[in-house]
C-alpha cells in the first residue's frame, strides 16, 4: 500500500472527510502538523522542513500545496535521485485573475486615495485621476496559470493585452501580442498597466528596477502578484514618490510581510494586500482535487502534471 505523509500548516488543512477520500485510493495516510521525520513515506504532500528530505530514502514524489517551489529549488535536497517534485499550479489562477481585475479597477478609479479620504471624513473629488480599463493596454508578464486568467478577463473588459513569456508558442486568443523578455523595454513603454505574474527564479529576481520603472509611462500602473523580489522595492518606492509611475497594487512585497513604518504603507497611490490574491472559499477542495488526480496518475504509472524543472526553477 502506498504510504503518504500529509503535512498541514496555516494555509493548508484537510478535513477528515478529505483525508478519507485519499485513503479510498488505496493509500495509507499519515496527517500531521508537527513533523520530526519523513520516515518511509513514498509520497509527501506538503511543505516539510527541507533538511528532513535528506533522510527521506523512500520518497519518490513530493507534491506542494502551493504554486511556488521555494525552498525546494534543488534536487540535491533529496536523499535519492529522481524524486518528482510537483506543485499546485492551476489551483489559484481563477482567484488571482479576479484579484488582478479588482486591483486594475481600484487603481483606475483611484480607490486608494478615496479610501484614505473616507477615513479622514474628506469629501473631495479628484477629476484628473480616473482612467479607462476598456481601451487600455495591459502588459502581462508571465502567461502561465495566473497570467492567462488575468489576460482573459481584461480582454473581455475591452483592454488590449500584451503577453510576455519565455516561450512564444501557443499564443492564446485573448492575448493580442506575445513577446519574450527580449522585448521587455518596448512593452513597458507601451503599457498602461504592467502586471507581474512571473515566478521567482534567477532570471526574474530584480527584473523590475529603476531602469524599468523609468521606461514606463508616468500615468502607468504596476501590479505584482508574482513574488516580491521580482521588483526592486527601493526603486519602486522612488518611482511612486517622484511621479515616475502613477501607482501600484502589490499582493507581494520584498521583504514580506512589509515592515511597519515602510513608506509604501503611507502612499496614496498604492494598494497593498497581504499575499491574499490566492484566497477563495474552496481553495482546500481545489488542492485536494488536483492531488487526487495526480495520485491516480502516479498509481497508474502515468506522467504527473505540474512537474517542476529544477533547471528553470519552476
Amino acid at each position: 500500500m502506498t504510504k503518504i505523509l500529509i503535512l498541514s500548516n496555516e494555509t493548508f488543512e484537510l478535513t477528515p472527510a478529505m483525508l478519507m477520500r485519499i485513503e479510498e485510493q488505496g493509500a495509507e495516510v499519515e496527517y500531521t502538523s508537527a513533523l520530526k521525520s519523513i520516515g518511509d513515506a513514498e509520497i509527501v504532500f506538503g511543505c516539510p522542513p527541507a533538511e528532513l528530505l535528506r533522510d527521506a530514502h523512500a520518497l519518490k514524489w513530493h507534491h506542494l500545496p502551493n504554486a511556488a517551489i521555494q525552498p525546494y529549488t534543488s534536487p540535491a535536497l533529496y536523499a535519492r535521485t529522481g524524486v518528482a517534485l510537483t506543485n499546485s499550479s492551476g489551483v489559484y489562477g481563477e482567484a488571482i485573475g479576479e484579484h488582478i481585475v479588482a486591483m486594475v479597477f481600484a487603481l483606475a478609479r483611484n480607490f486608494p486615495l478615496y479610501a484614505r479620504q473616507q477615513r479622514g471624513h474628506v469629501w473631495k473629488r479628484d477629476d484628473d485621476s480616473a482612467r479607462w480599463v476598456g481601451g487600455a493596454t495591459a502588459a502581462v508578464f508571465g502567461v502561465g496559470d495566473l497570467g492567462k486568467n488575468a489576460a482573459r478577463r481584461l480582454k473581455a473588459l475591452g483592454a488590449y493585452t500584451i503577453g510576455v513569456r519565455r516561450s512564444l508558442i501557443d499564443k492564446p486568443p485573448y492575448i493580442d501580442e506575445l513577446y519574450d523578455l527580449r522585448s521587455k523595454d518596448e512593452v513597458l513603454s507601451r503599457a498602461d498597466y504592467v502586471i507581474c505574474c512571473l515566478p521567482l527564479t534567477g532570471a526574474t529576481r530584480g527584473l523590475f528596477g529603476a531602469r524599468e520603472f523609468g521606461l514606463m509611462k508616468p500615468r502607468a500602473y504596476f501590479i505584482n502578484v508574482g513574488r516580491g523580489a521580482i521588483a526592486d522595492t527601493e526603486a519602486l518606492t522612488g518611482a511612486l514618490r517622484e511621479g515616475g509611475i502613477a501607482g501600484a497594487a502589490l499582493d507581494v512585497t520584498d521583504p514580506e510581510p512589509l515592515p511597519e513604518g515602510h513608506p509604501l504603507w503611507e502612499l496614496d497611490n498604492v494598494i497593498i494586500t497581504p499575499h491574499a490574491s490566492c484566497v477563495c472559499p474552496d481553495v482546500q477542495e481545489r488542492k485536494l482535487e488536483l492531488f487526487l488526480e495526480q495520485l491516480r496518475r502516479y498509481q497508474a504509472g502515468r506522467m504527473l502534471k505540474n512537474m517542476v524543472d529544477f533547471r528553470e526553477g519552476y
